[in-house]
């Protein structure tokens, strides 16, 4: 199965499982991919899903 394969199957598992992901299992770096009125985006990565890190955007709450 190819990369790209892998990361298709992938995110039909996300997408039919659970919203919530706990604070355990991601990863947050200091890559700033936005910012508006109510808090910023960053970019980060969902670890330990078929042995590799999946990067996601990562969107906090201000005063959260």
């Amino acid at each position: 199965r190819s990369n790209d394969d892998a990361e298709l199957h992938l995110y039909e598992q996300v997408q039919s499982g659970p919203w919530e992901i706990t604070k355990n299992n991601l990863i947050l770096t200091c890559d700033k991919l936005g910012q508006g009125q109510f808090g910023q985006v960053r970019k980060g990565y969902v670890k330990n899903i078929r042995s590799h890190n999946v990067a996601v955007a990562l969107k906090s709450l201000k005063g959260l």
